[in-house]
């Protein structure tokens, strides 16, 4: 059933991802104080849809 796991997958936490993209945010976030008060308001959405 690829579909129904899929789908399980995606409910699923995935801790390392979001480890990954963290550190992906916050590399990007580095470049300037817009784009880190952007992301922050972006990962804070993120991190509450946990």
């Amino acid at each position: 059933m690829p579909a129904t796991h899929a789908n399980v997958e995606h409910r699923t936490p995935n801790i390392e991802h979001r480890i990954m993209y963290s550190v992906y945010l916050i590399k990007k976030t580095e470049q300037s104080d817009s784009t880190l008060r952007h992301s922050a308001v972006r990962y804070s959405i993120f991190c509450s849809s946990l």
